[in-house]
């Protein structure tokens, strides 16, 4: 069947694309936000960007199963060169905080073994380090108005 379907018919099977449901106000909304960044961001002002991220790290570490690949004639031999992934089901992991920007990056934050990121660990060990971090970046005080005007409930505080 699958040479019938891949040498006579010509065809190839391809993996389902998942993608988000946009309607038609999302995508003029997204329009609309391309166009106000092209209008108002210049280089200086992109030079003021910080950008923060978390990232949870497990001791099972990273596996991409599409792409980790080991040759063998048998699966048996497979195995023994590697072939078999363990995975546990609760792994121990902790989490990092980092934030980065055109001058560079911060000092990371490392969170206790199970610990997670809410809003009072927030308020008491990143937001200092990031207040500071990002005047050291930076240089001094920057504007907020690029904050106020994405995500108008926000506001920085530096």
């Amino acid at each position: 069947m699958g040479r019938i379907v891949k040498e006579d018919l010509g065809l190839r099977a391809y993996h389902i694309t998942i993608e988000p449901k946009l309607t038609d106000a999302h995508k003029q909304a997204r329009i609309a936000f391309a166009y106000w960044i092209r209008r108002s961001l210049t280089k200086a002002s992109i030079q003021k960007i910080l950008f923060t991220d978390e990232k949870y790290f497990t001791v099972d570490g990273i596996f991409n199963r599409h792409n980790d690949r080991v040759y063998a004639a048998t699966r048996a031999e497979a195995d023994e060169r590697g072939g078999v992934h363990q995975k546990s089901k609760y792994p121990a992991q902790i989490m990092g905080w980092l934030e980065a920007c055109y001058a560079g990056v911060t000092k990371p934050i490392v969170f206790e073994p199970f610990e997670r990121l809410t809003q009072y660990n927030y308020i008491d060990d990143v937001l200092p380090l990031a207040l500071s971090e990002g005047k050291r970046l930076i240089g001094h005080t920057p504007s907020n108005a690029y904050t106020k005007k994405i995500m108008p409930n926000r506001s920085l505080a530096f």
